[in-house]
């Protein structure tokens, strides 16, 4: 699902093209990762997955979740978004700008031990719960910022500060 300009400049440009029938039991997304699989890949980047229509965005979203729960690094790009997954135990660190905004979202019933620093809300070992606003919004300090969940799967999403 590539428009014929792209795809060609695809081509031009040394990329590997694979093709599938239109009908099949599987999103593009889905043949994408089960591609990196396949060819070994540690860490997946989305770019394009998000805009567009609700239902591919949100199928596009679980589906990368779900192969972060299997051992997949993904990280997802979209206009002046940027995402990540992490599934416990785990850990992250990075820098960011004073009032930069970072929401954890939840997509397992409990998201337990959770820690966030140099936020203007800081977590201690929280347990979060699918469906609830609790980390939605944050505001980074500026400098460091890290991040820990003993168990469950969050999406991790920095935007911009708000203007």
């Amino acid at each position: 699902s590539l428009p014929s300009q792209e795809l060609q400049r695809c081509q031009q440009g040394g990329a590997e093209i694979t093709r599938f029938s239109t009908d099949k039991d599987y999103s593009d997304l889905e043949l994408g990762f089960e591609y990196a699989r396949r060819r070994g890949f540690a860490e997946v980047l989305l770019v394009g997955v998000l805009g567009g229509r609700l239902d591919h965005e949100l199928l596009n979203l679980f589906v990368a979740a779900r192969y972060a729960r299997e051992g997949l690094a993904v990280r997802v790009l979209a206009d002046e978004l940027g995402g990540f997954f992490m599934c416990g135990p785990a850990a992250s660190q990075f820098a960011g700008e004073a009032g930069e905004r970072l929401s954890l979202i939840p997509l397992a019933a409990q998201c337990r031990g959770v820690s966030l620093q140099g936020v203007r809300w800081p977590l201690d070992a929280a347990d979060l719960q699918f469906g609830r606003a609790l980390t939605l919004s944050n505001e980074l300090c500026g400098g460091a910022v890290s991040i820990s969940i003993t168990e469950g799967l969050l999406l991790v999403l920095r935007l911009p500060a708000a203007a």
